[in-house]
């Protein structure tokens, strides 16, 4: 994959964490959403979503490649090698982070629709 096939596949990874936030907002239609707060809301939960896929990809790394992965983070390597080195070393890593995001949904939708926090 060239850098620019990267680039344009991350960009629509992100617009589908996107249109994913948008969905869940609907599905869970809470009170509290509304026209003023719903894309700070989309927001915050496509923030939360990558954080979650972080956290499952660097969880199913071995400690040799989180080792591998950190130094390849202090050379200063682009996006496009990072994606690279993840799909590389994450055995199906389309299902991972397909499970990762019903999972993100299923949390999501079961926390009850209490008044935000003052």
């Amino acid at each position: 994959m060239t850098h620019t096939d990267r680039q344009a596949a991350v960009k629509m990874d992100e617009m589908a964490l996107e249109q994913f936030a948008d969905s869940l907002i609907k599905e869970k239609n809470s009170p509290y959403v509304t026209a003023e707060n719903r894309k700070e809301i989309a927001k915050m939960l496509v923030e939360d979503m990558y954080q979650a896929i972080n956290v499952k990809l660097l969880n199913s790394l071995s400690d040799e490649q989180v080792e591998k992965l950190n130094a390849l983070l202090e050379s200063q390597a682009n996006e496009a090698a990072v994606g690279q080195f993840f799909e590389k070393n994450v055995p199906n890593i389309e299902a991972t982070v397909r499970q990762c995001l019903l999972e993100f949904r299923e949390g999501y939708l079961a926390v009850v629709n209490n008044p935000p926090s003052q």
